[in-house]
């Protein structure tokens, strides 16, 4: 008996698997029907370069030869920018702030959650294409009707009584119209849009940990300048205030001095206070709290590299963040085709068998086996006709968030080239600034120069002196002011050029 009953529940367990792969192949056979739109990305009318691009934009300082000189570019291929943009700074500082938010970021880490909750998507929507097999076991006190009996007895006894079962089910749906592959493309193009919604926040985080740096650097350098200015301005005061008491001078003179020794302090205050909210601002983007970090860092002295914009052809394939915004218009496409689907007849097959005993201890008899087939010999045919409109109003918002994402789309294709153009002609500018600074600190440096000269030789006051170096320190504030400037419009133009950034294979595939 034991044998037997062995026998029957390997038999069941076998056909209830060989019947699932016969299903997952007929399904396969069936498929071909697909209802999704023919899928097509917006176009747009670029140009050869940017409106705001110059010939300084299409020379490579990317690479820095041993030697310490920079080469200029001879191929397209050797402008490109590499994906860890940061080195291009050339500053360890920056590179282990970087490396540190990478790894550490609490914004980084929940959109990797946000990627895995979208693979485990993916792979919720493929097991629509594998037949679902369960097993059970359950007890149940029953009373069959005296009609249902009188086939097996024309004088049925009709009382209630226990019954045991242990079964086991199958079931599988028919993908004719495609309902499950556009599903399952839906959650592999929004899978795709999450990964590289992930590369989108790591590019605006390691663009923001090096916003902040350099900020926090040329703010430094500020401060340095400022010290040394208040220094001068405190000896001029006390001078002046000297040269009142003698009746030299009057106390419009002082007052002035006054006044101009207060701005120059409250400044002081505004760039420490500066400089330490960008020290909390870099301890929360690399995961810590704000008094955990204290950052020690040199004042900014030399320009940033030169970054080369590319072709404006290229942007879009640069962008995370266009990508995204891609796989979102591909993934509501697909869904228009899976409402579609759902138009059309649903067929499903399922089985069941087991063991069923009015005793417990007769359960797994073979006398106990048993087994049921759906209508249809097992198969199922549903074809919706009426639901009040749901299908369509179903459809019409598929299609009108289809609509909707394209427009995203466009907005987001606009706002890259703005964000482009914006930081070229910032760049352009701050150069062409930096150079008059330039010139402009060459020249209060030497007449800086020429009045400690005259003033050694006895030909100006110590008080005119003075003012020559603060001339020549105000200028020295505002060139690094532009310098600091500069360093992050640089950034900012790497990261709206995507901060060379690839598409990863997965996302890859989704294509």
């Amino acid at each position: 008996m034991k044998n037997s009953m062995v026998s029957f529940g390997t038999s069941l367990l076998s056909g209830l698997v060989t019947l699932g792969v016969t299903l997952a192949t007929t399904s396969l056979l069936l498929t071909g029907c697909d209802l999704a739109p023919k899928f097509k990305l917006p176009s747009f009318k670029v140009g050869n370069a940017y409106k705001e691009s110059s010939p300084i934009d299409h020379s490579s300082k990317i690479d820095k030869p041993e030697d310490g000189n920079w080469t200029k570019a001879t191929a397209p291929e050797q402008l490109a920018i590499p994906a860890d943009w940061w080195t291009l700074f050339d500053d360890i500082h920056l590179m282990c702030l970087i490396e540190e938010a990478n790894d550490k970021n609490p914004t980084i880490k929940a959109a990797k959650e946000h990627v895995e909750q979208a693979r485990s998507q993916v792979r919720i929507a493929s097991s629509a294409f594998f037949p679902a097999i369960d097993a059970g076991a359950s007890p149940s006190r029953r009373l069959s009707s005296a009609a249902s009996q009188k086939q097996f007895n024309p004088n049925p006894v009709v009382k209630p009584y226990t019954l045991y079962n242990a079964q086991g089910t199958i079931s599988y749906d028919f993908d004719i119209f495609g309902q499950n592959r556009n599903n399952k493309a839906f959650e592999s193009f929004k899978l795709a849009s999450s990964q590289a919604t992930l590369d989108a926040i790591r590019l605006t985080l390691q663009a923001d940990i090096a916003h902040y740096y350099y900020t926090l650097r040329a703010l430094t350098a500020e401060q340095a300048i400022l010290k040394q200015s208040l220094t001068g301005k405190e000896q001029a005061l006390e001078l002046i205030q000297q040269k009142r008491d003698l009746g030299a001078v009057g106390d419009l003179d002082v007052s002035r001095y006054e006044s101009d020794l207060a701005l120059t302090k409250a400044d002081a205050f505004a760039i420490q206070q500066q400089i330490e909210q960008t020290e909390h601002a870099l301890a929360v983007l690399t995961g810590k709290l704000p008094n955990e970090l204290s950052l020690m860092v040199e004042p900014l002295v030399d320009a940033p590299p030169v970054v080369p914009a590319g072709l404006p052809s290229e942007l879009l394939q640069r962008r995370p963040d266009i990508l995204a915004a891609q796989k979102d218009m591909a993934a509501a496409n697909q869904h228009i085709g899976a409402v579609r689907a759902s138009f059309f007849p649903h067929i499903s097959l399922s089985a069941l068998g087991g063991f069923e005993s009015s005793e417990l201890g007769d359960l797994f008899k073979w006398s106990s086996r048993t087994w049921l087939l759906g209508p249809l010999v097992g198969t199922t045919l549903s074809i919706p006709i009426f639901k009040g409109g749901e299908g369509l109003a179903s459809l019409a918002m598929s299609k009108s968030s289809f609509r909707e994402s394209v427009e995203i789309y466009r907005q987001k294709v606009l706002t890259a080239f703005q964000e482009v153009e914006d930081q070229l002609s910032a760049n352009r500018s701050l150069t062409l600034q930096q150079e008059q600074l330039a010139d402009a600190l060459k020249a209060s440096l030497t007449a800086d120069s020429i009045a400690k000269q005259r003033y050694d030789s006895g030909g100006i006051s110590y008080i005119e002196r003075l003012d020559a170096e603060q001339v020549m320190l105000n200028t020295k504030r505002r060139s690094i002011q532009t310098l600091g400037q500069h360093y992050i419009n640089t950034i900012q133009l790497i990261r709206a050029l995507g901060g060379g950034w690839k598409p990863s294979q997965d996302e890859k595939k989704a294509e």
